[in-house]
């Protein structure tokens, strides 16, 4: 009994170790492509950003999902997305650009309770929706602009 007590105790050590060993491969390194691929496909998703989504585009998205058997979703969105959206000029990047350097000068304001209530406020006001612009104009209202 005692030999075989040991022997469970060396096997289950060396299937942990084992366990390890794999699960630490199966992290190794990433692919960088597949990466990049992600970055490119979210770039251009970007330029339909202000695109407003439509009960044709759901119908759309919606028979495409049928089609595949409730999978690809996602691609079935961005399909609808790219046929009934217009194609922009592609300034929409630059005035992202533009905005965030905007607000650039706003980076050593501190937030304050009074920022948030007001941020809070204006999320609420707009049913949940916009806290990036609503974020914005609180630190816009509520910070000096640098110099002052």
């Amino acid at each position: 009994m005692n030999v075989a007590y040991r022997l469970s105790h060396v096997l289950l050590f060396f299937l942990l170790a084992v366990g390890f060993v794999c699960q630490a491969w199966a992290d190794g390194p990433t692919d960088d492509r597949a990466y990049e691929k992600s970055i490119e496909k979210e770039y251009k998703m970007f330029k339909f950003r202000d695109c407003p989504y439509t009960d044709e585009m759901g119908a759309h998205t919606f028979q495409c999902i049928k089609d595949n058997d409730g999978f690809n979703a996602h691609g079935c969105y961005d399909d609808s997305v790219q046929i009934f959206c217009p194609q922009s000029d592609g300034g929409t990047y630059e005035k992202s650009i533009e905005k965030e350097y905007k607000m650039y000068k706003f980076r050593d304001c501190p937030y304050t309770d009074e920022m948030g209530a007001h941020t809070f406020q204006c999320i609420k006001d707009n049913d949940g929706f916009n806290a990036h612009g609503c974020y914005d104009d609180s630190v816009q209202i509520f910070c000096p602009l640098p110099g002052d």
